[in-house]
């Protein structure tokens, strides 16, 4: 959330019911698995085949969800996890144990064990103060600088990156940024942006999510941008009439 570092990017999650395996269940498994493997895994597990036949037609890449079933219910270990390659931008490289960050980052910080105990410094400090790479302290060092050469931290051992190693480990490094490189030329951008088309002109993208909920979801958060025409009829008619400054359609 806003940053590449563990804190930020690396999420708690468990798998519940009947149809784990017994001797599955109660284990913590130490593989890496991304948000979009969810969607292989589940498809496999539905009979359906992930591949996306309309995306392909239309010139995009194909899906990059793996199936970690086999891994999930112990058909194979952590060596053997489907995923053990992760870019996590075009900065960013983690493979197996290793993660390579290249660039300057912010909120490179550490807050006290049971927070909230005043241990989190104020943003302006999180993204303010440029040092050079790692030195350990934990205030006032919240933006390191890894340079052209990177950092290189084991997130394995050392999840919280408090250890910077490339120097112990210098051809590690290499081989991941040369990886890195040769990935960042695969990445796809999408670059389009609808417009705000849904709420009052004027409004900024956050204004405009909190101005739909308000006013057209009845207090929850939905679409915002693009939403069709007739989808946008539909919800004006189910509310009975138009909220007070509600664009006509």
């Amino acid at each position: 959330k806003e940053m590449m570092w563990e804190g930020g990017i690396r999420a708690a999650a468990f798998v519940s019911g009947g149809f784990v395996p017994e001797e599955q269940r109660g284990k913590t498994l130490g593989g890496i698995m991304h948000i979009t493997d969810w969607y292989s895994t589940l498809s496999h597990l539905a009979g359906a085949n992930p591949h996306d036949t309309r995306a392909e037609m239309a010139g995009l890449p194909p899906i990059d969800s793996l199936n970690h079933w086999d891994w999930l219910s112990g058909k194979v270990m952590d060596a053997e996890c489907p995923r053990q390659e992760l870019p996590v931008t075009d900065s960013v490289l983690i493979n197996g144990p290793w993660k390579f960050m290249r660039g300057v980052f912010a909120h490179g910080g550490w807050q006290g064990i049971n927070s909230t105990n005043n241990t989190t410094p104020d943003r302006g400090t999180l993204s303010g103060v440029l040092l050079g790479r790692t030195d350990g302290t934990a205030h006032g060092s919240q933006l390191i600088d890894c340079g052209s050469e990177g950092c290189l931290f084991n997130v394995h051992d050392d999840w919280t990156e408090h250890t910077e190693v490339r120097e112990q480990h210098p051809e590690v490094a290499k081989n991941m940024a040369r990886r890195l490189d040769q990935l960042a030329i695969g990445f796809y951008d999408n670059s389009e942006a609808p417009e705000l088309d849904s709420c009052p002109e004027g409004l900024s993208t956050s204004q405009c999510a909190c101005w739909m909920a308000t006013n057209f979801y009845g207090g929850h958060l939905g679409p915002f941008k693009g939403v069709p025409t007739k989808f946008y009829a539909q919800r004006l008619h189910a509310l009975k009439g138009s909220p007070a400054g509600l664009p006509a359609v």
